[in-house]
């Protein structure tokens, strides 16, 4: 489509407007953007332009160039319906989960009776640790849509990091029930039986979402944590490296084999996987302290104390790492 240079100014900004959203169904972003671009410098208050190059930057992951064209449409139309929940996407793509709140907050002033904006509020609360909060949307967003899958789902997780077990059980079921393919509410369904012990249910609900999603590497992995704590240590081991085949960065996954290997004997092998798990998450804890322990049998007492104080300068309160430095008479 050819744009006539003499066509009126607002003509000819909507006809690049027009043809950047044509651009934009056909997936070709950055050719969109180009259209929305020559939109803008011949109306430079045209809101809806600068939102619809928003959301196409957004495509292209182009995040802090979003939330500046997002910006823009809120200073033109500040009661605009989406701008800020669009932008608190952004934000929350970006992990500024604070600032994502804010413009959730704004949205559902705007209008609160949209369900998804409570369920993304609620996932910014839950990701700030704030889970009675996010609870609380979770709740509302359900009351708004009762079939609402994710907002189950979501609270389930919230659930299960307060330890509500039950409840958390309850809103994994209700989410299967709404979408019986939700892998991911059967794995962490498992997780919550295991929790409490059941092993028979857990390893159950392990199977099935490997079943609907055979490379979901969570749940290799915990089938192997229920054989560890079964004392099935082969099994395990089996179940560890179908995950890591999965994802061989898996540091979780990586650390438990490794953990297993201990368990075994096999204390070269183990060494291998924590090193390689600390290598794929420098910033687990877990990980150095039981390369500390590791080091400690093999009776290497330096190495072990240096990989105690690492877990501790990640995790200050992780006390296993602060009561085996006690026992080898040194400090953190």
């Amino acid at each position: 489509i050819k744009i006539g240079d003499r066509l009126p100014g607002r003509l000819r900004a909507a006809a690049y407007s027009n043809r950047g959203n044509a651009y934009f169904r056909m997936q070709k972003f950055k050719r969109a953007i180009v259209d929305y671009n020559q939109a803008i410098l011949i109306q430079p208050r045209f809101a809806t332009v600068y939102f619809n190059r928003a959301v196409a930057y957004e495509k292209l992951a182009a995040f802090s160039r979003a939330i500046e064209d997002y910006t823009k449409v809120i200073s033109l139309k500040p009661y605009l319906s989406g701008a800020y929940q669009n932008r608190g996407n952004v934000y929350s793509r970006m992990r500024r989960f604070h600032l994502a709140i804010v413009d959730y907050t704004k949205e559902i002033d705007l209008n609160d009776r949209r369900p998804n904006l409570y369920l993304n509020r609620g996932n910014a609360y839950r990701l700030i640790g704030e889970r009675k909060r996010a609870i609380a949307d979770y709740d509302k967003a359900i009351k708004l849509r009762p079939r609402l899958a994710d907002a189950y789902y979501n609270r389930g997780i919230a659930n299960w990091e307060l330890k509500n077990y039950l409840s958390a059980i309850e809103d994994y079921s209700r989410t299967i029930k709404l979408k019986p393919d939700h892998a991911s509410a059967y794995n962490n369904r498992g997780l919550v039986h295991a929790a409490e012990g059941d092993y028979v249910d857990a390893i159950a609900d392990h199977k099935k979402a490997l079943k609907l999603d055979p490379r979901n590497a969570n749940a290799y992995n915990n089938l192997g944590v229920i054989a560890i704590r079964q004392g099935r240590l082969a099994d395990s081991i089996k179940q560890f490296t179908k995950a890591i085949a999965l994802d061989k960065h898996y540091s979780g996954a990586l650390r438990n084999r490794g953990i297993a290997h201990m368990r075994q004997g096999a204390l070269k092998q183990a060494q291998i996987d924590l090193d390689k798990a600390i290598a794929s998450d420098p910033d687990s804890a877990a990980a150095y302290f039981n390369r500390g322990q590791l080091h400690e049998r093999q009776g290497n007492t330096e190495k072990a104390v240096a990989d105690y104080r690492a877990a501790l300068r990640i995790d200050k309160s992780l006390r296993p790492a602060l009561r085996a430095l006690k026992r080898l008479g040194k400090t953190p």
